[in-house]
């Protein structure tokens, strides 16, 4: 039934005044068994036919609409009409719609050739319902970390490219801050329904608060606790901040000491992970003891990687019965006209005696440090040169294979360097361990276990403790002595 490779209209009555038709899509396209039109492509938007009243787009739509207008006839039909052949001629109307949209159209039935009636066209009425369209949010994007910028979760839906309208905890505005948001989503196309809900969370981004290092004398009142913060994104800063406190432990009393300082900070957006850092209480006053500095011996080695060929040994003695913090700089330098390494210099020195080695060139060389002897800072130092005295059987006799002094016979520490633990052995005449402490070159307090202890051992566990070399200081009833230790 379809018109295919149909003939012009020809010997059939002239086609005058006519207008294209345009935009139109004629519904001619397949018949059933019983000649009706189905899967056709309504007429929209279309021009006048001949002669003929507009079908779609006007005001004038009537039941006489389609009076004198033009009809699809196929070359058989032609043929029998113009008298050329005999036959029945079929003629199917060919109906149009005002619209394809959701709605109510006017249905304007096609027009019939008929020698023996008039015929009349009723208009018909065509209601379309909206589709419903398929909308989810994507289960991935339901939660996202802060970055000061606007997020929302994405959507999946089908037919793709409709509008969405989206309110946040009943706002239209995309959030930015965490938080937690009640997630509405509701399609705004007429021709479709459709919509999807669900919690859409900003979590907080992750940054760090360091707890500043501090300095101070005994009997001085507690300084001003400060921090410093990273992570900040999108160029914020620490006006975002909303509470920093800091906890001192112990608590600080005026007393003369090591103090752990641990911060805690909140913003909106934001979780700090907390880093310590030291209170160090050095000792002042009545009593105080101010750091000796002496040279145990030089030694001569092979070229290092930069070019050194001399160590110097030097010694230091703390008489305090707390540690005292000296920071490098004014307080603590060293001063030569040649070159020299100042990897590892202490700044921290605990109770008892400690030996850094320095590599340098043999040129003169001296280290100052200035604490305080009662209540005047007292400089104390010491120098070295190529030739000074050289470390031969009897000042190695006073340092350990690693480099630490035999501070006592019979009290020590083993393995050395080690891995995941050590043993502090008592020898006899050795009073009972009281206080075991292990701190890094900068002077911070590092966590220790006690894994076993028997009457002349200790075992300590330093599995948590990162590879570097550490002064671990002991205590007995009697005393106090500090070894230096390699964790491999």
């Amino acid at each position: 039934g379809n018109l295919i490779s149909a003939t012009a209209l020809v010997n059939a009555t002239a086609l005058v005044n006519a207008t294209a038709l345009v935009n139109g899509t004629a519904l001619v396209n397949t018949y059933d068994e019983e000649g009706n039109l189905i899967n056709a492509t309504a007429l929209v938007n279309a021009t006048a036919l001949v002669n003929a009243t507009a079908l779609v787009n006007t005001g004038t739509i009537n039941e006489n609409s389609n009076h004198e207008a033009i009809i699809i006839l196929s070359e058989d039909d032609i043929s029998v009409l113009s008298g050329d052949s005999t036959g029945n001629v079929q003629l199917r109307s060919v109906n149009m719609v005002t619209g394809n949209t959701v709605g109510q159209h006017l249905i304007v039935p096609g027009s019939l050739l008929s020698g023996n009636f008039n015929i009349q066209y009723g208009l018909g009425i065509l209601t379309i319902l909206p589709d419903t369209a398929i909308l989810n949010f994507d289960e991935n994007t339901m939660t996202q970390v802060y970055d000061g910028l606007p997020k929302e979760p994405s959507l999946q839906m089908n037919p793709e490219g409709l509008t969405v309208l989206r309110t946040y905890n009943g706002s239209p505005e995309t959030p930015v801050n965490s938080g937690e948001y009640l997630v509405l989503a509701n399609i705004d196309d007429p021709n479709y329904t459709g919509s999807a809900e669900g919690v859409f969370t900003i979590s907080k981004a992750e940054a760090t608060v360091t707890a500043d290092r501090k300095i101070i004398r005994k009997g001085d009142p507690a300084p001003a606790y400060t921090s410093a913060f990273a992570g900040f994104v999108n160029g914020e800063d620490p006006t975002v901040v909303t509470s920093l406190v800091h906890t001192v432990s112990p608590v600080y009393s005026g007393a003369a000491g090591v103090y752990l300082i641990t911060p805690a900070a909140t913003a909106e957006n934001y979780n700090f992970a907390p880093s310590t850092a030291n209170l160090y209480v050095n000792p002042y006053g009545n009593g105080a003891k101010n750091v000796l500095i002496s040279l145990v011996c030089v030694e001569q080695v092979p070229p290092d990687e930069n070019g050194f060929t001399w160590i110097a040994r030097f010694r230091y003695t703390n008489n305090n019965i707390t540690p005292v913090f000296v920071p490098v700089g004014y307080d603590n330098k060293i001063t030569s006209p040649g070159s020299f390494s100042t990897s590892g210099q202490p700044e921290l020195f605990p109770s008892g005696q400690g030996i850094w080695e320095v590599r340098f060139d043999g040129s003169y060389m001296t280290w100052v440090v200035k604490s305080y002897n009662n209540w005047t800072k007292t400089p104390s130092s010491a120098f070295a040169k190529s030739s000074s005295p050289r470390c031969n059987k009897s000042t190695d006799a006073l340092i350990t294979d690693d480099g630490s002094p035999e501070v006592e016979p019979g009290l020590t520490v083993y393995p050395n360097p080690a891995n995941d633990r050590i043993t502090i052995r008592q020898g006899s005449g050795i009073e009972d361990i009281e206080e075991v402490m292990l701190f890094d070159l900068s002077g911070k307090v590092c966590p220790i276990r006690k894994l076993s202890s028997t009457d002349q051992t200790m075992e300590i566990d330093l599995s948590d403790i990162r590879s570097g070399v550490y002064l671990l200081r002991v205590r007995t009833s009697g005393d106090l002595k500090v070894f230096r230790i390699i964790r491999q």
